[in-house]
């Protein structure tokens, strides 16, 4: 395709197996491997004789040339990252596949191989050209073939296509391979991955990560069927016996090299030990081994020709101490875990004794306690659960709050009041004070929050009232009953001459005469008295000469001293004045009767006067 940069599309790709074949056993290291580099530049390009293809040091090669890039810019086509795992700028082999000749992707030849022994040739491609491509319907799909050919390059030993490798928004690399068995004194091979479509709008590729390894049987290496074997720091080393366990998908007979490594990296061989099982005797913390097989014996420490086994590793498992978050102080009423530091390595068990006792909890790096106490928190390894032997103690204190109250005060109108709160190291009053003790004299609510020792709060709440002293506005003769009139509410009761103290200050059927009126507050806050001429007045008289209440006239005064009464009407005139039981008026003035209404009386007693009212009706 011969056309520019306009996109760039970013892809995750996935591996996936398909078509040819593979060793349907095990497979050896790799004999060869080309996985084209790493690097932010194009190129270098391929050996001389590698391709048939013309390298271009650009990032769009046109048809019939290739290049070696981490990326590629030419117009439509997805930008992969090549395929080698963990491979920073890691570059493929990029290729406009040629409009007009096959040609060969890639070819290089293997020597030293063993003779009647199987291989693999494989490597990962890629379609590079989207679905919604120039050319919708008509885009050439990839198709590669791979071949394996003698080392003279004249009879072909093995090859197989990988049919059509059809574009697609979303590609994903695939792996394709290739098996065969050398003959007889056949050491050495040529590999070739050949252009097995056509050029034009479409096959386009990426190949990387080309290998040629051994195959052999799949041999697992296990110890009571296990693939690892775990034993604790606190224990001694016994010794085991692996065992290799081909499974005879290649193999008729079978040889063996056991190897031991520090690192899965460098690999020695354990002098004698050539059987299909290993005794393992001792162990300094970390050691991994395998197990090289081939079917000839002198095959076996031949990496072209052998093939190896899975790594069986032998670990010490290290006794991990718990570490504590500390012990753990509450306050009544709040709840808190004890706790040790999270480790993924661990799993934590909570008992109630240092060695044995019972099991609280498990797994749970917290515990929350409900009593006061120590506790004991044991760390088991999650690899090889191995048992720390020594429990960590944490102990859970409850602390006592401070008293909790809530206190009624009375004072009288004009005192004050000290407040006083208990239980406590540091105060918090609701009105900004800190003192242990406060000075009030006003009603309210006052809040405190104390703090002791411990740290612990407690809220003590005083509820004050201030009672008032009575304050008497008038006492009113309602016929014969007597109303006391306050100018103040509060808890108080009422008596008439000191006498028979009641809860209401309405008193019936009393006598008339001068009296002596209290009233007391009932919590000690103050009595008044007030002297009052009680009158047994009517509250209306008819004058109309029919024998029932003709005349208004004061009744039951029962005054020792002598007074005076006057009549006036709702101006303030004087009407009438008399004095003493005796006086009478039959609603007249100046010989003349006067109109229906309301009219005044005042009683006059030495130096006090009373008032009070009357309606006279016609």
């Amino acid at each position: 395709m011969k056309l520019f940069v306009l996109s760039i599309l970013l892809l995750v790709f996935n591996n996936s197996y398909s078509q040819l074949g593979f060793c349907s056993g095990n497979t050896g290291d790799a004999i060869f491997t080309e996985d084209f580099g790493q690097g932010t530049n194009n190129g270098p390009p391929l050996a001389p004789g590698t391709t048939t293809y013309n390298f271009i040091n650009a990032n769009n090669p046109q048809d019939g040339q290739y290049t070696i890039s981490n990326s590629t810019f030419q117009f439509g086509w997805n930008m992969p990252s090549d395929h080698t795992p963990n491979d920073t700028n890691g570059k493929a082999l990029i290729v406009n596949a040629d409009e007009n000749n096959a040609g060969e992707f890639f070819r290089t030849t293997i020597n030293g191989l063993c003779e009647n022994n199987s291989y693999e040739f494989s490597a990962w491609l890629l379609n590079i050209l989207p679905a919604n491509n120039a050319c919708p319907g008509t885009a050439i799909p990839v198709n590669v073939k791979f071949q394996i050919w003698d080392s003279t390059d004249t009879n072909l030993l093995a090859e197989g296509d990988t049919g059509n490798i059809n574009s697609s928004n979303s590609p994903t690399w695939q792996q394709y391979g290739l098996t065969f068995t050398t003959l007889e004194n056949q050491t050495e091979v040529i590999l070739k991955m050949i252009n097995n479509g056509t050029g034009g709008c479409g096959n386009d590729l990426a190949i990387d990560d080309i290998v040629f390894r051994s195959c052999g049987d799949e041999t697992e290496v296990v110890f009571e069927n296990q693939t690892e074997f775990n034993y604790c720091e606190n224990e001694s080393f016994n010794p085991i016996t692996i065992n290799a366990l081909p499974d005879f998908s290649i193999y008729d007979s079978h040889f063996y090299q056991w190897q031991i490594s520090q690192d899965q990296e460098n690999w020695s061989n354990i002098p004698g030990e050539t059987n299909s099982t290993l005794t393992i005797t001792n162990s300094s913390g970390l050691e991994f081994y395998r197990a090289l097989v081939a079917e000839d014996e002198i095959n076996v420490e031949n990496n072209l020709c052998n093939s190896t086994s899975n790594v069986f590793t032998v670990e010490e498992i290290e006794i991990i101490e718990p570490i504590s978050l500390g012990n753990v102080e509450v306050c009544e009423g709040e709840t808190q875990a004890l706790a040790v530091q999270e480790n993924p390595n661990i799993i934590i068990n909570w008992y109630d004794a240092q060695t044995g006792g019972n099991l609280l909890a498990e797994d749970s790096f917290s515990y929350q306690a409900e009593n006061e106490g120590t506790y004991y928190a044991e760390a088991i390894s999650v690899e090889g659960s191995c048992i720390n032997p020594n429990r960590i103690p944490i102990t859970y204190s409850i602390n006592s709050n401070p008293p909790e109250f809530t206190s009624e005060i009375i004072l009288c109108e004009g005192e004050s009041e000290f407040l006083t709160a208990t239980g406590g190291n540091t105060y918090n009053w609701s009105n900004g004070e800190t003192t242990q003790e406060i000075e009030i004299n006003q009603a309210g609510q006052y809040t405190v929050e104390v703090t002791n020792t411990s740290n612990c709060t407690s809220l003590q709440l005083f509820n004050v009232t201030v009672n008032s002293t009575p304050v008497i506005e008038s006492v009113e003769s309602i016929g014969s009953d007597i109303q006391i009139n306050l100018q103040n509410n509060g808890d108080f009761s009422y008596a008439i001459n000191n006498q028979f103290y009641q809860d209401s200050p309405y008193f019936s059927s009393v006598k008339g005469g001068l009296k002596t009126i209290f009233v007391i507050e009932n919590n000690g806050c103050g009595t008044v008295e007030v002297d009052f001429l009680h009158l047994v007045i009517p509250e209306f008289f008819t004058p109309n000469n029919d024998g029932i209440n003709d005349v208004f006239k004061v009744n039951d005064a029962n005054l020792v001293q002598p007074y005076i009464i006057q009549i006036f009407n709702r101006y303030g005139k004087l009407l009438v004045q008399g004095e003493n039981e005796d006086f009478s008026w039959n609603g007249q003035f100046n010989g003349q009767p006067v109109s229906s209404g309301d009219y005044w009386y005042q009683i006059v007693v030495g130096d006090k006067k009373f008032t009070g009212h009357f309606t006279l009706k016609r």
